[in-house]
């Protein structure tokens, strides 16, 4: 048996199986570390345009991570470290906020650039190799549950294969578990979808009515997703 939990890229899912299963949405992605002394409002901040989006994640130790999604048709680099020109040449018409954010980082910086993508598997495992987190659903980061699913997964994996008792047992307890996540992710992936058409949208009049809603309904927003978190496993 051989558990893949190892990432949206995971080698062993392009090993085993012969299509590609990783989709690109053509956004690209810049996250990192805005500099310990950089004076920013307290709370989670949030700017969207039809161009992308910027978010702000204040952490207990005072620094304060950024996410930069930004719409394009051309592939982006895997990168751990970015130069600080080159960043603004994706993003520096996105608003004076975000090239005010971009300003204040060194010409060269720590980041991870990639671009988004989604998965389309139809099963969970390929003969007894098991695909579990992003390595299996890779959900958008918009919907911020990856980790959550994640442990999901390998709590109800742990439990069907509780009841192998010998190694005939195994395939018809990865099928238990793969019919079983597919269920209890059914109604997560509609949220998902929905949540991330509407956050990656271009429609200046649905981006318009998009950052209404979220500020005239904040706790409607996210009922969906908490009445999933409630169910059990």
């Amino acid at each position: 048996l051989v558990i893949a939990a190892d990432g949206m890229r995971s080698p062993l899912r392009t090993m085993l199986l012969p299509k590609e299963t990783l989709k690109r949405y053509y956004w690209h992605l810049w996250v990192f570390w805005l500099p310990p002394a950089t004076p920013l409002p307290p709370g989670i901040s949030l700017s969207l345009s039809t161009k992308g989006a910027a978010y702000l994640f204040p952490t207990h130790n005072g620094r304060t991570a950024v996410g930069i999604t930004r719409k394009s048709a051309a592939n982006a680099t895997y990168a751990e470290h970015v130069d600080k020109k080159e960043l603004l040449r994706h993003v520096g018409d996105m608003g004076h906020w975000i090239k005010g954010i971009v300003d204040m980082l060194p010409e060269k910086f720590e980041c991870y650039q990639d671009d988004l993508r989604y998965m389309q598997m139809k099963s969970w495992n390929a003969g007894r190799t098991v695909f579990i987190g992003d390595a299996q659903h890779g959900v958008s980061l918009i919907s911020g549950i990856g980790a959550s699913l994640a442990l999901e997964d390998a709590w109800a994996l742990a439990q069907e294969l509780k009841e192998v008792m010998s190694t005939e047992d195994i395939q018809p307890a990865l099928e238990r578990f793969s019919a079983r996540r597919t269920k209890a992710l059914a109604s997560a992936m509609h949220w998902i979808r929905y949540a991330e058409r509407l956050a990656m949208t271009t429609s200046p009049v649905l981006a318009f009515v998009r950052n209404t809603l979220i500020k005239l309904f904040p706790s409607r927003v996210p009922a969906p997703l908490e009445a999933y978190l409630k169910k059990s496993l």
